[in-house]
């Protein structure tokens, strides 16, 4: 019988790079794509130990997260 120790295990932490505005395809408000508020964030998994992240278990992975509709999109929409 294995034991479990609270506050161990794996969490997934994200960091915001950016905020402001782009041509969102999805919100349709205004013709072909409005202009729409987005937030671009990194993710990245870790191991934690008592709720301490303590190592990374992957590579970060970028999104675009549109705020008008919450659709998300790759950096890539953003035109840098």
């Amino acid at each position: 019988m294995g034991f479990r120790v609270a506050g161990c295990g794996v969490k997934q932490f994200s960091r915001t790079l950016e905020k402001g505005e782009f041509q969102c395809s999805n919100c349709t408000s205004g013709g072909r794509g409005a202009q729409q508020r987005y937030r671009h964030e990194s993710y990245k998994k870790w191991i934690t130990l008592l709720y301490i992240p303590v190592a990374p278990v992957s590579d970060h992975f970028e999104i675009v997260t549109c705020y008008g509709c919450h659709n998300e999109y790759p950096p890539n929409v953003l035109g840098n």
